[in-house]
């Protein structure tokens, strides 16, 4: 606490007593996010704690391809709160170039060479490729950039490198 008041008051002063420069707001900006910390942190059980979006994450040991089903299996045996995200929270990881999972586009804490996720959202499966009507779960690809949403079937994995993270909230 004592050190974001004196960073308070440093930006304060800085920006009151000198000629503002976009350098000084850059590292002035820069001492705040540092006294913040990391938006993720990695337990010793290896659940990541995203601070940003009070969100809680644990990845699975990266398969070839793993299917929805599978997936629900997977996170339903974690129990604790445990289940698959949504689209909206699954894209908060997207982080191009980050160095980390998803081919490089998401935080180095994430350590799984997955290229598409699982969502838990269901959706049916666009006519052109399904003329029977089955079913199926939104997919994101972190590999191109800005991401790509796709549906797959439920029975089927979707293409190569298919990986699962478990999401809970923050109590």
């Amino acid at each position: 606490m004592k050190k974001s008041i004196f960073a308070l008051a440093l930006v304060f002063a800085v920006s009151v007593f000198s000629p503002l420069s976009a350098e000084t707001i850059t590292h002035s900006e820069k001492y705040l996010k540092e006294l913040s910390g990391p938006r993720f942190v990695k337990d010793s059980k290896n659940v990541i704690t995203d601070k940003q979006e009070n969100l809680q994450w644990l990845e699975k040991i990266d398969v070839d391809s793993i299917n929805w089903n599978s997936s629900q299996e997977w996170v339903k045996a974690l129990g604790a709160g445990w289940r698959l995200p949504s689209r909206e929270e699954l894209t908060t990881l997207y982080v191009e170039n980050a160095g980390g999972g998803g081919s490089g586009n998401m935080d180095p804490i994430f350590t799984t060479y997955g290229k598409w996720f699982w969502t838990g959202e269901k959706a049916r499966v666009s006519q052109m490729f399904n003329p029977f009507g089955k079913k199926g779960a939104y997919c994101i690809n972190f590999e191109v950039k800005g991401m790509q949403i796709m549906v797959s079937e439920l029975k089927n994995s979707a293409v190569g490198y298919s990986a699962v993270l478990a999401v809970r909230e923050i109590k």
